[in-house]
């Protein structure tokens, strides 16, 4: 009963008794941001029963909030739409096709496939020519990485607002918008969860379009794959959004480390380092 004082609301762990000492961990939540244990370092049984000494450890642990940036948030991120921002799926597949690229040269009967919808296009198109899937990921991702944020951003006006405050960024998008936000604050970009100062934590389990595979673009050259899960596995190097719209002109076999973006989301690039930040 001296332990069960502690608090109502309490998580307790593995519990022993012998020899008039009982060991046992019990958690508290006390705020919507931290917790704290309490470990009970020993209570010892005396006689009569009110001679109890109860000895405690304390440790507070301060939990990030999760902040989750879904498909829309790029989208409708500027308060003019005046200024460009990355089109919804629905729009995606009629912006690639107007760069004369991959997206332009497939097939007529695909084509009408993605017009009703793009994860429905892109599971057709992994099927009939995944040849073609690298190049058509580094047309999609340099068209990406074109997007910058205005001075008047959502994203700079979310990101001002929660300065200094434990906060973790999930984005499911590929783009770049809420980096080069951040950027523009005069702040750095993690991709892991370490709190460091003056520094934006950002985890995306899709991938993202600096996510390039740390070789060089000319150790491979012209290669194309098909029928296969992932077509290398090799650590990845984040980079800044100009490399990586460059790496996306003179890399001729590869692409970053997306997922495919339809049912499934599979990843053909370094696909242990996408599972990485899903695990984060």
């Amino acid at each position: 009963s001296a332990a069960r004082s502690i608090g109502p609301r309490m998580k307790w762990g593995n519990g022993s008794f012998a020899g008039g000492v009982i060991n046992v961990t019990a958690e508290i939540i006390l705020t919507r941001e931290s917790v704290t244990t309490f470990r009970i370092l020993s209570v010892s049984m005396g006689y009569p029963q009110d001679a109890i000494q109860v000895k405690v450890e304390k440790k507070e642990l301060h939990m990030p909030t999760l902040v989750l940036v879904g498909a829309g948030a790029s989208y409708g991120s500027e308060p003019c739409r005046a200024h460009k921002t990355p089109p919804l799926g629905n729009d995606l597949f009629g912006e690639l096709t107007e760069l004369g690229g991959v997206a332009s040269r497939i097939p007529s009967d695909i084509k009408e496939v993605f017009e009703q919808g793009f994860e429905l296009g892109m599971a057709v198109f992994n099927e009939r020519i995944d040849v073609q899937l690298q190049a058509f990921h580094r047309e999609l991702s340099s068209y990406l990485a074109d997007f910058v944020p205005s001075a008047d951003s959502y994203y700079i006006q979310l990101l001002n607002k929660l300065v200094g405050r434990n906060v973790i960024f999930s984005s499911l998008n590929y783009d770049m918008m809420l980096e080069e936000a951040a950027n523009m604050l005069g702040m750095n970009v993690s991709y892991g969860i370490e709190r460091r100062s003056n520094t934006v934590r950002v985890i995306k389990p899709h991938g993202s379009i600096n996510f390039w595979p740390d070789i060089p673009p000319e150790m491979f050259k012209n290669c194309t794959f098909s029928r296969v899960g992932s077509v290398i596995k090799a650590p990845v190097k984040p980079v800044d959004r100009l490399s990586a719209k460059h790496r996306c002109g003179v890399d001729t076999s590869f692409s970053p480390a997306i997922s495919m973006y339809a049912k499934g989301k599979k990843v053909s690039v370094c696909p242990d380092f996408v599972q990485n930040q899903q695990a984060l």
